[in-house]
């Protein structure tokens, strides 16, 4: 694999991007209970106040507006609303980790010789905190760590990827792995890397592996390889 270049998508790809909103939920209850529980001894509660969160969907606001309308109004008005809980949700230092073969796995191919790089979109903050969170930055130099907010764009355009090209000029192969159909695998497969998508065998990714009705994707925006899990990932290249 010297010579190699391979850039993972971060969420749903490297980690259940479910972990990190579960880990942003159980800090927001944390941290209105520590303010307020004192004064308001149903606060306490934090379990409660999770399960209301839970009966909404992990990906969207329905959880956050739940909440905030059980909330006593002064400590909603104290606490920023749901606005407070985006800024938690955001900033948070999030309770995730890789798993045992994910993390086996970016080791063997750092052992064979790759480069590992990350090409996401989202917020540097957010982002970033993610990756530091998952031990990733003892694995990928801190410059090969793209994110659409710092690049200027994000993966429905090329200059993520051409960025990371120009950054590796002695690479000889690209590699992209990520989950998301509708937008991770347009570009690398235009400028020819070999794409590569993760399936979710278990349909736990918050965008699901599924094209929408009258929604049109390209065949040739389609990935050229799918792979059960990314335990596969360093066989299926060394075939390549």
């Amino acid at each position: 694999m010297i010579d190699t270049l391979i850039a993972f998508d971060l969420d749903d790809t490297l980690y259940k991007e479910a972990d990190y909103v579960r880990s942003a939920r159980r800090e927001i209850v944390r941290q209105i209970s520590c303010r307020f529980g004192d004064e308001y001894p149903k606060l306490r509660d934090t379990t409660s106040m999770i399960e209301v969160m839970e009966q909404h969907r992990l990906h969207g606001p329905g959880a956050f507006d739940a909440l905030a309308a059980t909330l006593p109004p002064e400590v909603e008005q104290a606490f920023g609303s749901v606005y407070g809980m985006v800024r938690v949700y955001r900033s948070h230092k999030p309770d995730i980790a890789l798993d045992p073969a994910t993390l086996a796995t970016l080791h063997t191919l750092v052992d064979n010789g790759a480069t590992l790089a990350i090409i996401t979109d989202g917020r540097i903050e957010t982002q970033s905190i993610k990756v530091r969170a998952l031990g990733l930055f003892s694995m990928i130099n801190p410059a090969l760590v793209s994110i659409s907010e710092a690049v200027g764009s994000d993966k429905h355009s090329p200059l993520p990827f051409l960025r990371m090209m120009a950054m590796s000029p002695s690479a000889r192969r690209y590699i992209y792995v990520g989950d998301n159909l509708t937008k991770d695998f347009i570009w690398p497969n235009r400028l020819g890397w070999t794409s590569v998508c993760l399936a979710d065998t278990n349909g736990i990714n918050l965008m699901p592996q599924v094209i929408a009705p009258n929604t049109h994707i390209s065949p040739a925006n389609m990935p050229a390889r799918v792979i059960p899990d990314i335990t596969a990932l360093p066989d299926l290249i060394n075939s390549l």
